[in-house]
C-alpha cells in the first residue's frame, strides 16, 4: 500500500476511516438515530434534522458538552430544549452551560436545578440560581443539601435572606451536616435525585 493509500484510508475526513468508525458502536451508519450519541462521536455528516428533538440538547447539557449545546442552539434552534437541561446540567454541576441556557433560551429551568446543584455540593451553581431569580423557595434545597451532607451549601444557603418554610428557620436539622458526599456516592447522585423526582419522593433526613 502506498503512502497515499494510507492516507486516504486513514483520512479522519473521510473515507473509508469514517465508515469504519461509524461502527464503533455496533450499528450500521444508517441505523444510527440518535442524534446526540452522532454529535457525540464526531460524526455530524451523518446527522439528519428529523433526528433532532428537544432531548438532543438536554442530553448535551446533563452531559456537559456546551460546544454541542452551542451548535444546536446556532444551527437548530426551533428544536430548543426542555427544562431539564438546565435542571440536569446543574446537578452535574455544569455553570458554563447554565449559563449559557439562560442568557440564550427562553425554557428556562424548575426549582429542582437548585435542588440538584445544592445535593451534588456545586455552590458556585446555587449560588448563580438564587441570583439569577427572587421566585425560588430555597426550603427543598436546604433539604437536598442537608440529606447529601453538603456543608458549604447548607451554611451558604442559610445566610442568605429568608426564602424558606418558616418551619425550617427554628429546625436543627442542619447542624449534624459535617461530612462530605464521598466521590463515589455522588456519581450515583443525579440518578438518585431524578428516581426521587420520578417518584414524587421527598429527601431522606434520616441520616
Amino acid at each position: 500500500m502506498t503512502a497515499h493509500q494510507i492516507g486516504v484510508v486513514f483520512n479522519p475526513t473521510g473515507g473509508p476511516f469514517t465508515l469504519i468508525t461509524s461502527f464503533m458502536r455496533g450499528k450500521r451508519a444508517i441505523d444510527w438515530t440518535d442524534a446526540y450519541a452522532i454529535l457525540k462521536a464526531g460524526h455530524s455528516s451523518l446527522l439528519q434534522p428529523s433526528m433532532i428533538t428537544p432531548a438532543t440538547m438536554d442530553a448535551a447539557a446533563e452531559d456537559g458538552r456546551l460546544d454541542i449545546v452551542q451548535y444546536l442552539h446556532a444551527h437548530h434552534n426551533g428544536v430548543g430544549c426542555t427544562t431539564d437541561a438546565i435542571d440536569f446540567a446543574a446537578g452535574e454541576g455544569h455553570l458554563e452551560i447554565v449559563k449559557f441556557l439562560r442568557q440564550n433560551r427562553s425554557e428556562g429551568c424548575t426549582e429542582q436545578a437548585m435542588n440538584f446543584a445544592a445535593a451534588g455540593g456545586f455552590l458556585d451553581v446555587v449560588e448563580y440560581l438564587y441570583h439569577c431569580t427572587s421566585t425560588y423557595d430555597i426550603s427543598h434545597a436546604l433539604l437536598y443539601a442537608s440529606d447529601f451532607r453538603q456543608k458549604q451549601v447548607v451554611e451558604w444557603l442559610e445566610c442568605q435572606p429568608c426564602r424558606r418554610h418558616p418551619l425550617l428557620d427554628s429546625c436543627s436539622m442542619y447542624t449534624h451536616v459535617d461530612v462530605v458526599v464521598a466521590p463515589r456516592r455522588r456519581k450515583t447522585l443525579l440518578g438518585k435525585l431524578k428516581a426521587m423526582l420520578d417518584w414524587n419522593i421527598a429527601p431522606d433526613l434520616a441520616l
